[in-house]
This record gives C-alpha cells, structure tokens and sequence, in this order.
C-alpha cells in the first residue's frame, strides 16, 4: 500500500495532485476492523504469550492497535513487544484489536487463531 502511494506521488503532474494524494485516505487506509477478545490465559500475556502475539502480527503488512480495555485505555503498538507487554494485560481483561491495511482480514484471522488457542498456555 506505501509503496503504491510513493509511486504515485513519484508521477504526480502538479503540487496540487501531491497535496492531494498527502492528505487523502485511501479505502484500504480508511477500512479499519475492530475485535475485542477477552484474556483467558492465567498470567495474562506476559513475555512469552506476548512475543507469539508480536511474531504472529509481524507476518502481515496491516498496522494493528492494542489496547487494553480494562487498563489504561492506551493503543499500544502491535510490533512492539515492550510496548504490549507494557498494557499489563491479565486474565479476563478485554483486549481490543484494530487493524487496517491491505491484509486486515487475515491479520484478523491469525490474531483470532491465536488467541482462541490461548497462546499455547494452559487455563486456570
């Protein structure tokens, strides 16, 4: 998707059509899906559940938030491991997804696969 919009301001005929492709949302941009799961793991995700969750996001070219809904409230950036560990996530917190980008349905459908298989980890 960011290589398509550098190509065409790359061929873009005037500053006005620039200014224009800078400041418009494409549908794919515009498009964004939203889950909510609740936590089931016993230690919520800690290092290792998180890192799986990172790794498994890191596969796709979609941007993906993570907030906690029952911490801080504070979108955390998917790709970063610190930063998800950083939401404090525990059992039966409710973990809200929002993904948009050119794979958004199957960035989903991996994050859903996960996270019903709760990241390999046993439930208390």
């Amino acid at each position: 998707m960011i290589d398509k919009k550098i190509a065409k301001l790359l061929q873009a005929p005037d500053a006005v059509q620039v200014f224009s492709l800078l400041t418009t949302e494409t549908n794919e941009e515009k498009e964004t899906l939203s889950v909510e799961f609740t936590l089931n793991n016993k230690h919520g995700l800690h290092a290792r559940p998180s890192s799986q969750l990172v790794n498994t996001i890191k596969k796709f070219n979609s941007k993906v938030t993570i907030t906690n809904l029952d911490g801080s409230g504070i979108p955390a950036n998917s790709h970063n491991i610190t930063s998800v560990i950083g939401l404090i996530e525990r059992q039966n917190h409710r973990i809200q997804f929002k993904i948009s980008g050119p794979d958004a349905q199957a960035t989903l459908y991996a994050i859903e696969q996960i996270i019903n298989a709760n990241m390999d980890e046993e439930i208390a």
